[in-house]
């Protein structure tokens, strides 16, 4: 039997961690492989995915990091004294240190067993840090292969905040098997941005479950008041011109 682990960190069951409730409530799946699920511990997390997932495989909540987290208590500070605290976690390199915690967790939470897959489930890149952190971890405790889904266009190197994340990537990438997209232009993105191989990338767009019908469609249309010779549709996104409202418009 496969063990797979997999990894996700967000501050709530976002979107992009739709898949994750596809594999979770796919009884085949779950007989075929022994599978657990890590993720960064939070209340609002833990209650989220219980709506998408009533029964998690092996939940492991982690006293994992992310930089957000260090940079949050600043945020309602005035703006000279927000930026020193933000410049001094830089200069400390913070996320440095940040990163070796979150090995360590990671490390001791997958335990001597063989794992044969760790499935990162990442919101960008880079993301969240203990998904950065997660293969360096999953690597050291000899685990067979990293897949590494990023669920966004990557961050260029475009300033110092990232200059700084550069050996981290690297470290990221050396120890992922193959990085996932969900389309070619997001592909093509990382390749140039991490430098990688073709051959260290793969697109798989994203399935989508068959859930039941909650309401039949001419019930919509007459709550909605749409008579049935227009075209109805319907797009649930956060409203950002990155979720592209406007193409699908056009």
């Amino acid at each position: 039997m496969i063990r797979v682990r997999f990894h996700s960190d967000c501050d709530y069951f976002a979107g992009c961690e739709n898949m994750l409730a596809n594999f979770f409530n796919d009884e085949s799946f779950l007989r075929a492989c022994d599978v657990s699920f890590s993720y960064r511990a939070s209340d609002e997390y833990g209650r989220t995915l219980k709506t998408r997932v009533p029964h998690p495989p092996k939940p492991a909540p982690l006293g994992v990091v992310d930089f957000h987290q260090l940079t949050a208590p600043a945020n309602g500070w005035p703006a000279p004294l927000r930026w020193l605290y933000k410049a001094a976690l830089r200069l400390v390199l913070a996320k440095y240190w940040l990163f070796l915690y979150n090995v360590w967790t990671l490390h001791r939470s997958l335990g001597p067993g063989p794992f044969d897959i760790l499935h990162v489930n990442n919101g960008g890149f880079p993301g969240a840090a203990s998904c950065l952190a997660a293969g360096v971890a999953a690597r050291l405790r000899g685990v067979k292969a990293v897949v590494h889904v990023v669920n966004n266009l990557p961050v260029p190197y475009g300033g110092p905040d990232r200059w700084l994340d550069w050996p981290l990537d690297r470290l990221a990438a050396g120890a992922t098997t193959v990085f996932v997209t969900a389309s070619g232009n997001a592909r093509r993105s990382l390749r140039e941005v991490l430098d990688l191989s073709e051959d260290k990338t793969a697109v798989l767009p994203n399935g989508i479950a068959e859930r039941a019908l909650t309401e039949p469609a001419e019930d919509v249309r007459r709550r909605l008041k749409v008579s049935e010779d227009r075209l109805l549709l319907s797009v649930v996104a956060v409203l950002e011109p990155r979720k592209g409202h406007a193409v699908l418009l056009e």
